[in-house]
């Protein structure tokens, strides 16, 4: 997709999400000596509220409506206590999260070096069976009937999947020759009703000047960010759109910064070292904690039926 001015749509964009980041745009307050920098929004309901303090009429009415929004919500007051979980239920909730994460870590190096015990084990004593399916002996009864769902689901999304069907991989059977097209009368030319024509115009990139620098930007982002800007100043009819707005955005619960993307790091290891890492972690691993690999160890053997001798060499 190109983000030229006036290129086609951008993937992922409506207008509500244009709206929200005008509104919380940062834009710089002067009060008198000193600036400030924060979003249009949180300057628009400051403005309105420093203008009802001094007597205007129109400042007041506007601040009697949000006041009113407020109350409707159940936001305007606050409670004066807030209900505070005991000392024995933080303690209780902080045993529940260490020990989830404990269990998932047993878990996951076990997933790690499943397959190395299973060839240590079939050196030693020969071949066995339903190794996949055994976990460790260290957890409890009580513990795995409480964590079975989240191991049951931890294990599935650790073991590598088939890569030869499954989601966007169709049998070979069922799928297009290659140099054949999987739709031979092309795709149907859209027809664009008024409304439709209307939201791609939205959408539209159009040149805005940021520290003398043309930046593309959507028109439903230009016209949201002028019309914020309109509304400080005091202009009327700007601030019933603006509110208009704001009402918009909050029944579509998106009253509320935007997210910041993250970008993606590059990776430190190259694919050739993978393999090396992989076998250097396995190995720290067997050191660092014996007691899962034993454990894994002994459970198998017990499922494949295995003397006590052969457990208590393990």
């Amino acid at each position: 997709m190109s983000n030229r001015v006036g290129g086609k749509l951008s993937a992922g964009r409506n207008p509500y999400e244009e709206a929200r980041k005008a509104v919380f745009r940062t834009t710089t307050i002067k009060a008198g000596a000193t600036s400030r920098s924060e979003p249009f929004l949180s300057a628009y309901l400051s403005q309105i509220n420093l203008e009802a303090a001094k007597g205007n009429p129109s400042a007041i009415k506007e601040q009697h409506w949000f006041m009113k929004r407020l109350d409707d919500r159940g936001q305007l007051v606050e409670p004066d206590c807030k209900t505070e979980l005991s000392a024995i239920e933080k303690r209780e909730q902080e045993h529940d999260r260490n020990t989830r994460t404990c269990v998932m870590l047993v878990v996951s190096v076990s997933e790690l070096v499943r397959s190395r015990v299973v060839a240590e084990i079939e050196e030693e004593h020969g071949r066995v069976h339903g190794a996949n399916d055994v976990l460790p002996d260290l957890f409890t009864d009580s513990v795995y009937d409480s964590y079975r769902p989240a191991i049951h689901d931890f294990q599935k999304s650790l073991r590598p999947k088939d890569p030869a069907v499954g989601y966007r991989r169709p049998p070979v059977h069922s799928q297009i020759p290659k140099g054949k097209s999987g739709n031979p009368s092309g795709r149907p030319k859209r027809q664009d009703d008024a409304w439709s024509a209307f939201r791609h115009s939205l959408l539209r990139f159009i040149p805005l000047t940021v520290d003398g620098v043309p930046v593309p930007k959507t028109t439903a982002y230009v016209a949201c960010l002028q019309l914020c800007q309109q509304a400080i100043k005091g202009e009327p009819a700007a601030r019933r759109l603006l509110r208009d707005l704001i009402v918009m955005l909050d029944d579509k619960g998106l009253l509320s910064p935007p997210r910041k993307r993250r970008r993606r790091r590059r990776a430190l290891w190259t694919t050739a070292k993978h393999e090396e890492l992989l076998e250097l972690a396995r190995e720290a691993i067997r050191a660092m904690i014996p007691d899962v690999w034993d454990s894994l160890k002994r459970a198998i053997l017990k499922r494949n039926g295995f003397s006590a001798d052969a457990l208590a060499a393990t």
